[in-house]
């Protein structure tokens, strides 16, 4: 093997070498940017999960509220119907109370007449 031979061979090997380091650097920063961007696709997709189980329990939550607003309403209800009936029981007593109140009245008009009747007789 002559010198020239010799020396075109090396530089053959040391371009070779050369392109192998380059694709190598190339594979290397294309790797770091694969990693990277699954890291980011990863993190993303975290992220999603996170949201859509808040949403979730958003949901759950939002469910439970409505069956507390239901509950309350009913209770509102019948308390209204309860009030509805204290006010009639009420209004029925007064009636009462003002009959009996008349009844008192009659019964002293009575009273009081049959007291002039015994006076007027006795006398």
């Amino acid at each position: 093997v002559s010198e020239t031979n010799l020396k075109t061979l090396l530089l053959e090997r040391d371009d070779t070498t050369k392109i192998a380091e380059e694709k190598e650097t190339s594979w290397m920063h294309k790797k770091a940017a694969m990693e990277s961007d699954l890291r980011s696709k990863d993190a993303e997709c975290k992220e999603l999960d996170w949201k859509h189980t808040n949403k979730e329990r958003r949901l759950v939550q939002a469910e439970i509220d409505l069956e507390d607003a239901k509950q309350s309403a009913l209770s509102l209800l019948l308390a209204g119907q309860d009030a509805g009936d204290v006010k009639t029981d009420y209004k029925n007593v007064q009636g009462v109370i003002k009959a009996a109140q008349n009844l008192a009245i009659q019964n002293k008009g009575i009273v009081e007449t049959l007291e002039r009747q015994l006076q007027d007789s006795i006398e």
